[in-house]
């Protein structure tokens, strides 16, 4: 009724790799989580942020930033990451000084990496990192990529 199989040689079969280690479920995803905390991300940096937003009309060319604004919004170019209030302390003065010239049409990419979310709160903190240069600009573009797929460069 059954049939006998042949036993097959697996000795002719070379191997093409080796294993270097295994890495369990859940140790993957505190991977891609601490990744994702201490990783710079690219993105544009809004000098509006909550409730009270400062209208694009008080934002005039050569104007610097409000006093009353302590921190500057952050919007990621990957929309699966939340946007990031950065202090105002330490972004560059460049961008406090005249936040207009880095509003659209004429976007400059940031980097920023996220240092904290206190509980309770809808945006996480963000640590300002650097300045890339505008975007569609072939040098700061390459840049992004490589900052965002974590390629050492």
């Amino acid at each position: 009724r059954f049939k006998k199989h042949a036993k097959k040689d697996f000795g002719s079969f070379q191997p093409k790799g080796k294993v270097v280690g295994l890495i369990a479920s859940n140790e993957g995803e505190k991977m891609s989580q601490e990744r994702i905390r201490t990783q710079a991300h690219v993105g544009i940096l809004v000098p509006q942020y909550g409730y009270g937003r400062t209208s694009p009309s008080v934002l005039a060319k050569g104007k610097p930033l409000p006093a009353r604004d302590m921190y500057v919004e952050f919007h990621p170019l990957d929309n699966r990451l939340p946007y990031m209030l950065v202090p105002r302390h330490t972004v560059a003065t460049e961008f406090v000084q005249d936040p207009f010239k880095f509003a659209p049409p004429n976007e400059s990419l940031f980097l920023v990496a996220l240092s904290k979310w206190e509980e309770g709160f809808r945006f996480p903190k963000g640590r300002y990192i650097g300045h890339l240069g505008e975007a569609g600009e072939i040098g700061p573009e390459t840049e992004a990529l490589l900052v965002e797929n974590n390629c050492d460069h």
